[in-house]
């Protein structure tokens, strides 16, 4: 193997669309600058994946996710370190679960000296994705892997289509402390649509249409 190697996952930015994407509509989604790095190397015994980030490095996931891209690819992971570094907030809905199966698959790729495409990143990053949330739309291993503007339908396959915004789209992004992430929000949705579902099939048709015509006003500029 070709060691140390490494790879990288961009975060994700949900530009509009957001909870509406998991009940079919579209979603304008982003790729960040920000990101996650990983780096194998060689080491002595069981897989390993370590991190400056305490929430990480103890997060026995991690190791299970290692494991299984290693496995994907057909790699013994035996004697292999994972150094992970990392921008995102974990938990706070920027897609650092789906950055980091991105940014390991890439490295180990990278290790036995292949370089994936787009799509079987995609495939192999959702199915990572599943080991830290159930039931993934796909939307955040997409942007890990794209890096960029795109429009995201969410299916079997998912509808990725990339977006060639005309200008720069400068974004400020804040980090409140103790943010209890995206699941609690999106489970009060899923009550509420359980106990309305025409009502909010509705609304979720009103946000397609600001989707649609935010993606258009992207590409014109």
């Amino acid at each position: 193997m070709n060691l140390p190697a490494r790879g990288r996952g961009a975060g994700k930015l949900i530009l509009l669309g957001e909870h509406a994407v998991l009940y079919g509509r579209p979603a304008l989604a982003a790729g960040l600058g920000l990101g996650l790095e990983a780096e194998v190397r060689v080491a002595d015994g069981a897989p390993q994946l370590e991190s400056d980030r305490p929430e990480i490095a103890d997060d026995p996931r991690t190791t299970r996710l290692l494991e299984q891209a290693a496995a994907m690819l057909g790699l013994d992971p035996w004697g292999l370190l994972v150094h992970v570094r990392s921008e995102l907030p974990p938990g706070g809905g920027l897609g650092a679960s789906a950055a980091l199966a991105i940014a390991v698959l890439r490295a180990l790729a990278a290790a036995s000296g292949r370089k994936l495409g787009l799509d079987v990143e995609f495939v192999l990053g959702r199915r990572l994705e599943g080991i830290f949330h159930r039931c993934p739309s796909g939307l955040a291993p997409a942007a890990a892997a794209l890096g960029s503007c795109f429009r995201f339908v969410r299916g079997e396959p998912p509808s990725i289509t990339r977006l060639r915004a005309a200008r720069p789209l400068p974004m400020v992004l804040a980090f409140p402390a103790g943010s209890p992430g995206v699941s609690p929000t999106a489970d009060a949705l899923r009550a509420r649509w359980d106990r309305e579902r025409a009502r909010y099939e509705r609304l979720f048709d009103d946000v397609a249409v600001v989707v649609e015509e935010g993606a258009r006003t992207a590409e014109l500029g």
